[in-house]
């Protein structure tokens, strides 16, 4: 499959999975620790949209031409902070809302997002010869899990 048609495919099921989730539910979380917690997720996200405005954001896990490797910000202690911010999120609107249907939604939007992001690696690899580097002092997604 070409790389193009990963990349779409990736964006596809994650947006098809987000719009999901909040039109399935409410938007923010009723209870007050859910809805703290998922006011952290989206300060985090803004926090990563911002400091990745530096280089060249980009919604698709390619990597566009003239693109930086950010390593300041969230990327200094994680490589993918708009992915934790993402999971963060859904989980508490999942948790406030359960259903069946929405965890596994939700379950395939984390799959997903884990699938894009080691696909999205190795991408970056190929394109910056200090990511070998970047991944040995960072976490993935989750800072001392994963």
């Amino acid at each position: 499959m070409p790389d193009n048609v990963k990349s779409y495919l990736f964006i596809s099921i994650q947006f098809a999975c987000i719009g999901y989730l909040l039109f399935s539910g409410p938007l923010f979380a009723n209870n007050s620790w859910l809805f703290l917690l998922e006011i952290l997720g989206i300060g985090l996200a803004f926090w990563a949209v911002v400091s990745m405005s530096q280089s060249k954001l980009n919604v698709l896990p390619d990597v566009k031409n003239g693109a930086t490797l950010i390593q300041s910000g969230p990327y200094k202690k994680v490589r993918h902070p708009m992915y934790s911010a993402l999971i963060v999120i859904f989980l508490t609107l999942i948790v406030d809302e359960f259903s069946v249907v929405r965890l596994l939604v939700y379950l395939a939007l984390t799959v997903t997002l884990v699938a894009k992001q080691f696909y999205e690696e190795g991408l970056l690899k190929k394109e910056f010869g200090q990511y070998k580097y970047y991944q040995e002092n960072t976490w993935r997604i989750i800072p001392f899990v994963f």
